[in-house]
């Protein structure tokens, strides 16, 4: 969950060589009507800068196949200028949510996951970190030794947090 407004809905994404944005208001620096990279209407695109995790793309790092009014597809190389090979943040009113491909393996850890949905948090992580609770509900934890030390936070996707405290 997010804040209403600012913009009202967002949307950026990468897919292999696809890029692809959109927001409502258009965010700062899009231009007007672009068809096959040569911008129609609008002016200087030096503002655009949508982000997508740590990418940080600049309207000229693609092929703009059609951009109009307030987003486009274009394309590039496969991670070229440092893309993922697949990412994308969504936006819409009040709920936000973010994917990230990433390695198989990074420090040691399978898998892991967090996320929210109204009031209830869920984190998950294979193998667990040794000093995790296995268990816990309602306060009551299996693994009384478990620090609160080992927090993983939201939209952190493809960084576990654990890895921070080996």
């Amino acid at each position: 969950m997010t804040g209403i407004g600012d913009p009202f809905c967002s949307g950026v994404s990468v897919m292999c060589c696809i890029t692809q944005q959109c927001a409502f208001p258009k965010i700062e620096g899009s231009p007007t009507c672009v068809c096959c990279n040569k911008t129609i209407a609008g002016g200087g695109t030096e503002g655009w800068k949508p982000a997508l995790f740590e990418f940080v793309p600049k309207f000229e790092d693609q092929f703009w196949l059609y951009y109009f009014l307030c987003g486009g597809v274009g394309l590039s190389g496969i991670q070229a200028g440092g893309r993922p090979i697949y990412g994308m943040m969504q936006k819409e009113l009040c709920i936000k949510q973010a994917v990230q491909c990433v390695a198989p393996v990074q420090n040691g850890i399978f898998c892991s996951g967090v996320g929210t949905s109204l009031c209830c948090w869920e984190q998950m992580q294979f193998p667990p970190h040794a000093d995790s609770p296995k268990i816990a509900c309602c306060g009551w934890k299996m693994n009384k030794g478990a620090e609160a030390a080992t927090k993983p936070a939201p939209f952190s996707y493809g960084k576990p947090a654990q890895a921070e405290m080996a």
